[in-house]
């Protein structure tokens, strides 16, 4: 008898930067993605289809009390925080509607007005603002949230999973779904840098950004050595 078998560990892992020793963080039978830390740390939103459906859940720092955010058929794509760790917006896989979810419970509200539609959106510092990416040709919208009025654009070919620098300066951001390119825009200037090349392909989700740099999964030469 010959087979063959294909293992993934779909689980959500911390790593201690200074020990580098790993710890699992939050896992179960079922695939958990994604996760996105609170900007106050106590919380994790992370994708899970252990209800049967992808959704988002939340959870805390160290992977307790974990309860289900979003049901039915959002099928959301992956959550962003508010600055305040009271919310968090997605947008649907399917419609690309935009919704923004209350930690606290409640249904998710829609973004915009009838219709509107965009990915990977975000909430500004002052959380006033939506910030999302549509279009054939990626372009950058900003839109209030409490009167969902109609969105303006600030810039075009922006990408995916996109965050802001403290400052609300500059937005970084990665270019594409396969590309491995990560990029920031100057939100005054609007001029545009490459910051990393080497991101690995197809995992657009797979950085962060921190006071010190960016960490992200890293491509290695082609001699097989995996990905840091």
């Amino acid at each position: 008898l010959t087979y063959s078998e294909f293992v993934r560990d779909l689980n959500i892992w911390r790593l201690q930067l200074d020990s580098g020793r790993w710890t699992r963080v939050v896992s179960s039978t079922a695939a958990d993605t994604l996760p996105q830390l609170s900007p106050d740390g106590r919380k994790l939103c992370f994708n899970s289809d252990r209800s049967g459906a992808s959704e988002l859940w939340i959870s805390d720092a160290a992977g307790g009390n974990a309860v289900q955010l979003t049901r039915g058929s959002r099928q959301p794509v992956m959550g962003r925080w508010s600055a305040d760790s009271k919310s968090v917006v997605f947008n649907e896989a399917t419609t690309q509607l935009l919704f923004q979810a209350d930690v606290a419970g409640g249904l998710p509200r829609q973004l915009g007005g009838p219709g509107q539609t965009g990915f990977h959106p975000m909430v500004s510092r002052d959380g006033q603002r939506a910030l999302f990416t549509g279009g054939l040709d990626q372009g950058l919208y900003e839109m209030p949230i409490a009167l969902g009025g109609p969105p303006n654009v600030l810039a075009r070919g922006i990408g995916f999973s996109k965050v802001l620098s403290e400052d609300s300066r500059f937005l970084y951001f990665a270019d594409s779904r396969t590309e491995p390119l990560l990029s920031r825009l100057d939100l005054k200037t609007l001029a545009r840098r490459t910051l990393v090349r080497d991101l690995a392909a197809g995992y657009w989700g797979a950085w962060a950004l921190a006071s010190n740099g960016i960490y992200y999964l890293r491509n290695t030469s082609a001699e097989g050595q995996g990905s840091e």
